[in-house]
C-alpha cells in the first residue's frame, strides 16, 4: 500500500546509528531512508553514484511516487512510416516530432499520427536528437546536422580518416550535446561542431547505446549483454555485466534509452524469449518488464517528459506508443 504524505514527512533514516535522525531522501535501490549525512556517504561510493534518489519533499509533494514492483504501460497508439518498409532507429524531439529511419535507408520525421513532416538523408544508420530539436543523421562516413525543419545545417566525417573509427551502428547525445557514436567495438565522442573529442576501443559492437546523467556508457549487444563503462572522460575499464531479467529463458538485448531519472529501458529482441521491453536502474537493478507487446522490437525512445514510450516494432514494420501508467 502507498505511503502517505504525511507518513513520508515522519520517516526515520534506516540506516543511521541516531535512531531519531528524520529521512531526507529515499534510495529506490537500496530501499533505504537516508538523512543528509547517510546519504553524503551514499553518494560517496563509486558504485552508489548511480542510483535512484528521490527527496522526501518530492515524495510529500506527489512528484514522484514509489511502487513495489513496475507496472505494464499501456499502448496507447500505433502508426506506420509512409514509404518506409523497415523502420529500425527512432528518436523524439521535445515538441513530439519523430524521426525515424531504416537501416541502410531514408529517415523521416514525422507526427504522433504517422503524418510526414520532412524527409532527411538517405544511407542512414541511426539517427539522434539534438538540444535544439534538430537531428543528427549518421551514414557510413558523415554524420549530418538537420535543424528543426528539416533543413541540413552541416556535417562531418565521422571515420576521423582512421581506420579503426568504422560505421556508425548506434548514437546518442549526453546532457552536454556531446555526440556518442558506438562503432564495430569502438566508442568514439565528437561535439556538434563536428570536432574530435576521444574515441577508445571496447569490448563488444554497441548495438544500442545510451548514457546517463553522471556520464556513464551503457551498450547493448545481443550476444555481450548489457554493460556498463566507466566515464568516457575519467575511465575505459568496463564494469560488472548486468544480470538479465529473471525468468528469461532467453536475453537478447538490441536498444535501450534512458531517462532524466537515469531508468534504462531495454529491448529483449528478436531471439530473445520473451521479447519485449525491460527497465533497469542505471546502477545495474532490475526493475520491471514494460511490455511484451511487440514481437520483434528495435529503436526505442522516450519523450521528453519519460512519460511516453516510442518503439519500432520490425514485424509490424510500424512504430508502437506506449503511456506509462
Amino acid at each position: 500500500m502507498a505511503e502517505s504524505k504525511e507518513d513520508y514527512s515522519k520517516k526515520l533514516c534506516t540506516k543511521c546509528e541516531q535512531p531519531d535522525n528524520k529521512a531526507t531522501v529515499y534510495c529506490e535501490d537500496c530501499k533505504y531512508y537516508l538523512c543528509q549525512s547517510c546519504y553524503d556517504g551514499h553518494k560517496s561510493w563509486e558504485a552508489m553514484k548511480d542510483h535512484r534518489i528521490d527527496t522526501i519533499e518530492d515524495l510529500i509533494s506527489g512528484k514522484v511516487t514509489l511502487s513495489e514492483e513496475e507496472e505494464e504501460w499501456d499502448q496507447i497508439g500505433q502508426f506506420k512510416v509512409p514509404g518506409m518498409s523497415g523502420p529500425s532507429g527512432i528518436a523524439v524531439t521535445s515538441d513530439e516530432k519523430i524521426g525515424v529511419v531504416e537501416w541502410g535507408g531514408k529517415a523521416k520525421v514525422v507526427s504522433k499520427s504517422g503524418d510526414i513532416l520532412h524527409t532527411l538523408e538517405e544511407g542512414c544508420n541511426d539517427l539522434a536528437v539534438t538540444s535544439d530539436n534538430g537531428f543528427l543523421v549518421p551514414d557510413r562516413s558523415f554524420c549530418r546536422v538537420y535543424d528543426s525543419n528539416g533543413k541540413k545545417v552541416s556535417e562531418f566525417r565521422t571515420l576521423n580518416l582512421s581506420e579503426k573509427y568504422e560505421t556508425v551502428t548506434a548514437m546518442t547525445v549526453d546532457k552536454n550535446g556531446n555526440i556518442i557514436f558506438g562503432m564495430n567495438k569502438v566508442i568514439a565522442i565528437w561535439k556538434v561542431d563536428g570536432s574530435f573529442k576521444s574515441g577508445y576501443p571496447i569490448s563488444t559492437r554497441p548495438d544500442g547505446i545510451a548514457v546517463t546523467s553522471t556520464d556513464k556508457i551503457i551498450v547493448a549487444n545481443p550476444s555481450d549483454g548489457l554493460v556498463m563503462f566507466k566515464s568516457y572522460f575519467s575511465g575505459k575499464k568496463p564494469l560488472t555485466p548486468f544480470a538479465p531479467p529473471p525468468d528469461i529463458k532467453k536475453w537478447r538485448p538490441v536498444c535501450l534509452c534512458c531517462s532524466k531519472k537515469d531508468e534504462l529501458f531495454v529491448t529483449n529482441g528478436s531471439g530473445g524469449d520473451p521479447v519485449g521491453i525491460y527497465k533497469y536502474a542505471a546502477s545495474g537493478a532490475y526493475i520491471g518488464c514494460v511490455t511484451t507487446d511487440v514481437k520483434k522490437p528495435k529503436g526505442i525512445a522516450l519523450s521528453n517528459d519519460d512519460q511516453e514510450l516510442y518503439v519500432v516494432d520490425e514485424d509490424s514494420k510500424s512504430v508502437k506508443i506506449f503511456e506509462k501508467p
